[in-house]
């Protein structure tokens, strides 16, 4: 790969007037410069798109639309408008550290990547810091080495440990995919991710390389958490049925009941995250993500919940 590809970055934008211009600035201030930006505005009502009227730079080329509210393919409609061998993608609330590009496009110097990823600070509305998500501990997943490790969180545990802001891709790894993985009632991010992890390695970034905003206006909020969930276990039962033979042969040897029953786990689990969201959204406080973000960083905590958690199988 040559040493300076041109970058496509990729964005389906809908009302976000009041954090897109954090989001332009923070792209136009890149310290990398051989990059397209292509932005589809689907259908804005709140003047994002006299904003995006606004920018003055030839790489920026916006696209205005009807609203479809079709995330996957508003952004494959863009990946089909791009140029660029590596692609990244970046939404309207949120924005990036302005060394991002020049520190991950290294990462394809090896041409068995496929995806590359990194550390990401959660925001809220006002930009303050409220938690912070680091690589998994466990290299062989954060770095999908032997191909399909990571499966073992995003199958498995239904665990999306990936920041959708910091991630970049190879054009030609995705386009072997499909394109971004359009799953009715799923956003694009995780069912692509859990199809590029049979393809190739991950290469993750030990460093901040994107601001992930939640703001009760977000789909963290606005989506119905536990349909959601039951949504991916539906993707991931049929990727399952599809994938059998590919993943035994990569280790994956669980059968689907027991696959079952662990996804069934997680959800019971999850139910104190689900009401959370809940009486966040009737508060107007974020309760639920600043909690995520501390347990997950403190390893006794989760320890001790996953104990009281196995205590209550039992007794059920």
């Amino acid at each position: 790969m040559e040493n300076t590809p041109l970058i496509s970055i990729l964005s389906s934008v809908y009302n976000e007037r009041l954090y897109i211009e954090q989001t332009i600035r923070s792209v136009l201030h890149q310290t990398y410069t051989n990059w397209e930006w292509i932005i589809l505005d689907d259908g804005s009502t709140d003047g994002t798109g006299d904003i995006l009227r606004g920018i003055n730079d030839a790489r920026v080329k916006v696209f205005f639309q009807e609203k479809t509210g079709a995330l996957a393919k508003n952004m494959n409609k863009a990946l089909r408008f791009s140029c660029g061998d590596i692609i990244t993608t970046i939404d309207g609330d949120d924005y990036w550290p302005e060394n991002k590009l020049a520190v991950q496009l290294k990462s394809f110097y090896d041409e068995d990547v496929v995806l590359s990823y990194g550390e990401c600070f959660l925001i809220n509305s006002q930009g303050d810091r409220i938690g912070y998500v680091d690589l998994p501990k466990d290299s062989s997943i954060a770095n999908n080495d032997p191909i399909g490790s990571a499966l073992r969180r995003f199958l498995v545990d239904v665990d999306c440990f990936i920041c959708n802001t910091t991630v970049m891709y190879r054009k030609k790894s995705l386009l072997d995919v499909g394109g971004f993985v359009d799953v009715n009632g799923l956003f694009q991010d995780f069912s692509t991710w859990v199809l590029l992890s049979l393809s190739g390695k991950f290469a993750p970034i030990p460093a901040c390389l994107g601001y992930y905003r939640k703001h009760f206006k977000s789909a963290s909020f606005t989506v119905n958490q536990e349909l959601y969930f039951e949504k991916q276990v539906s993707f991931l039962r049929e990727f399952y049925l599809i994938n059998l033979e590919t993943l035994r042969d990569i280790g994956l040897r669980c059968d689907l009941d027991t696959l079952e029953n662990h996804w069934h786990r997680i959800k019971r689990k999850n139910k104190i995250i689900y009401w959370l969201i809940s009486l966040s959204l009737f508060i107007k406080v974020d309760l639920a993500n600043p909690l995520i973000c501390f347990i997950n960083r403190n390893s006794q905590i989760k320890k001790l919940l996953k104990s009281i958690l196995k205590i209550n199988n039992h007794r059920g």
